[in-house]
């Protein structure tokens, strides 16, 4: 705040001057955490309470002081503009829900915004919230090299080829592995590396004749958590950096410091590089322009997607937020897979209509010349700060234009410390400085909840460890045809998952990221479950249940599917499975209740496997519509049944008997209709004629000899 136009009483000016920047000095350090800067019990990040609590007292001092607005900055403009067109975007939305959330996570965004710009007044205020923030994620870059080194477990792992096996903790070595140590994706957790990196060189190396080290340290560290994410669009940004930094201070003459931040950064990636696996490295960048992955390929028929939709939406949008929802339901939903457009403008373009785009593109043009007017500013700290955040402004529009960054944190608030310094408030006098107990308190906190976080998470991991190691020794021992040895490890891992006076696996913190980064899904994957994330008590049960089916107890089987069906209510394939062997024990009206059930969950996103599982039979009802062919039109009727159709397969197998009066399959399907209907002896009739037709037609024989209720079963 602007220390010359306060009323309120020194002490009391000061004080909350201290609380102001101690507050964002908090979300400075807290930002390159991600997942482990949430506050328990409540689950709310240090950056999202920090901020509101921030937002507040700035609205209170500016009451108090009876000031109706914030200094300006020049850039709230068209901030406003862009919320504006958000949220007339969002009344014709194609799914509101998500378009009024986001809206509203925009608003919130601009207020920290403001206050962030309030509080930053100064080139100095600014350039310690800055070495705040790059040295906290000079930590992250730290810790990623831990995680390198086999001395800490990343919360998120990849290998950069398929292997078909299980990516034990030894085969992130093996093979060439990207990690990120603090965040549940790759590229959003380079992120704030990438901002640290580019403040390191442009703010506290680039002129630099003496002390520059701290600073060159910082910059290394972040750049080396960049490169063991192996994120291509922040290696190839922080490689442009690097190169602009060098050449500046060529240019101005430090040609020995140029060279030596050369020179280490060299050795600083050659030696990373060597560590990671040189082909491996090699490959993951050259999927770019050669051979791609499946991941670019799915961005890329996103893309395709947006461009065939924009006729549609561009001038009234989707809404924001619902572009992914759009293109799912249209023809490049099964290609593009869930992926969101990895193009901040184009997907603005998309969701908001051309003038949410200019709006855009006019934001980014104030800021920049807000900038370069800073250039020119006589005061050598506002220069030093300008150029590094026009660095930093640049960097964030190159990298937006190839990723999906559209509501994360960092950006109002790296905004607000960009534009504060630079904002019309007139002359005023440079704010005091912060006590040395207000910089320590901020850290101190963040650090603590870091640190806890982390432990927690560490002791997930130890526990989730030997929970999917007996999975998989159970998943094989049943393909194996090793019953006792599947059943034995199936036990273990339900005494992993016993309570024992601790927090059940599932319901800890961070099973989620545990069970991704150790390849809990490779599990499933052996034991044939077809849900992303699936509850382990819900894993553990299906496994069971799929184990006592092999051994033919199939009553038990249908009880253990019932209980993963209850541990994780949208789990499709459980129903269906369920659904399979109930047919087979004769109990049709609930094998039918079990498919509708399955079919009915099967739009949920964690379903995708399993949509991908029935698709054919889909497919194979619709190629077969009008064929008059008798094992097409079985197989058909079939899978309708299957998929939860089953009055258009009495009518498929109604029109087999027309033209094959002794066909046994249709028969006895006739008979179970009528049987379902309670007209026993049309069933029995129709029963009848099909064990007429084949005698050894296994479910007629059994029907006949032992008739049970349709309905029954367990």
């Amino acid at each position: 705040m602007n220390p010359t136009s306060s009323t309120l009483p020194i002490p009391l000016r000061r004080y909350l001057d201290n609380l102001e920047l101690s507050l964002v000095l908090a979300m400075a350090v807290a930002l390159p955490w991600d997942l482990f800067q949430r506050v328990p019990p409540f689950e709310v990040t240090v950056t999202k309470a920090a901020g509101a609590v921030l937002v507040l007292v700035v609205a209170a001092r500016m009451l108090i002081e009876r000031r109706r607005r914030a200094p300006r900055t020049g850039i709230e403009a068209p901030i406003l503009l862009l919320l504006g067109v958000i949220g007339l975007a969002s009344l014709a939305s194609e799914d509101r829900a998500a378009s009024f959330t986001q809206l509203t996570v925009y608003a919130s965004y601009f207020l920290i915004y403001c206050a962030v710009a309030a509080v930053v007044s100064s080139a100095g205020r600014a350039r310690l919230v800055s070495a705040a923030f790059v040295a906290s994620s000079a930590g992250v870059g730290a810790l990623a090299l831990a995680c390198r080194l086999g001395l800490a477990t990343p919360t998120l792992v990849d290998t950069t080829r398929i292997t078909g096996r299980w990516t034990t903790q030894d085969a992130w070595f093996d093979l060439t592995s990207r990690m990120a140590p603090a965040s549940s994706d790759f590229n959003q957790g380079a992120l704030p590396l990438l901002a640290a990196f580019c403040l390191a060189l442009f703010l506290f190396v680039a002129g630099k004749k003496e002390r520059a080290w701290p600073g060159l340290l910082a910059g290394l560290l972040a750049l080396a958590g960049i490169i063991i994410a192996l994120s291509r669009s922040s290696m190839l940004l922080a490689l442009g950096l690097g190169a602009a930094f060098v050449l500046l201070e060529w240019r101005h003459g430090a040609r020995r410091a140029a060279a030596g931040f050369a020179v280490s950064a060299a050795v600083a990636v050659a030696v990373l590089i060597a560590l990671m696996g040189p082909t491996g490295v090699l490959q993951r960048i050259t999927k770019l322009a050669g051979e791609r992955d499946r991941s670019f390929e799915s961005r890329i028929a996103a893309f395709e997607a947006g461009v065939a939709l924009l006729p549609d939406y561009w001038i009234t949008g989707t809404g924001p937020g619902a572009s992914d929802a759009v293109i799912a339901k249209s023809a490049y939903g099964p290609r593009v897979a869930g992926i969101t457009i990895h193009s901040v403008p184009f997907k603005l373009l998309l969701e908001t209509g051309v003038a949410g785009l200019a709006a855009l593109l006019w934001l980014y043009w104030r800021a920049l010349r807000l900038h370069l007017r800073g250039l020119k500013n006589d005061c050598e700290r506002l220069r030093t700060h300008s150029a590094a955040f026009l660095a930093l402004g640049v960097t964030v529009f190159l990298i937006t234009l190839v990723q999906p960054f559209m509501a994360l944190a960092l950006f109002p608030f790296l905004l607000g410390v960009a534009a504060g310094p630079l904002s019309a408030r007139g002359p005023s006098a440079e704010p005091d400085a912060p006590g040395q107990i207000w910089r320590i308190v901020p850290a101190a906190f963040v650090a603590g909840v870091v640190i806890g976080n982390a432990a927690d998470f560490y002791r997930t991991v130890e526990r989730v460890r030997p929970f999917a190691e007996t999975l998989v020794t159970a998943a094989l021992a049943e393909q194996s045809g090793d019953w006792a040895a599947a059943q034995s490890a199936y036990a273990a891992a339900g005494d992993i998952l016993k309570n024992d006076g601790q927090v059940p696996l599932h319901e800890m913190r961070y099973y989620g990221p545990a069970a991704e980064v150790l390849d809990v899904a490779y599990a499933y994957q052996r034991m044939g479950v077809r849900y992303r994330r699936l509850n382990p008590l819900a894993a553990l049960c299906y496994g069971q249940g799929r184990l006592e089916a092999a051994q033919g107890y199939a009553p038990l089987a249908v009880v253990r599917l019932n209980a993963a069906a209850e541990f994780e209510p949208r789990f499709a394939q459980a129903h269906f499975t369920a659904a399979e062997i109930l047919w087979d024990l004769g109990a049709y009206g609930k094998a039918l209740d079990h498919y509708a059930k399955a079919r009915s969950l099967e739009t949920v996103r964690e379903n995708a496997e399993f949509r991908q599982f029935v698709a054919p039979m889909d497919a194979f009802i619709a190629e077969t519509k009008t064929s008059s062919d008798t094992g097409d039109r079985l197989r058909r009727a079939q899978f309708l049944r299957r998929r939860a159709r089953w009055p258009e397969a009495v009518e498929e197998y109604a029109g087999v008997v027309e033209r094959e009066p002794d066909c046994p399959e249709a028969l006895f399907n006739l008979g179970v209709q009528s049987k379902l209907q309670r007209k026993e002896e049309q069933a029995r009739d129709f029963f009848t004629r099909a064990l007429s037709a084949s005698p050894r037609h296994y479910e007629t024989v059994r029907e006949l000899a032992a008739p049970q209720p349709a309905d029954s079963g367990l």
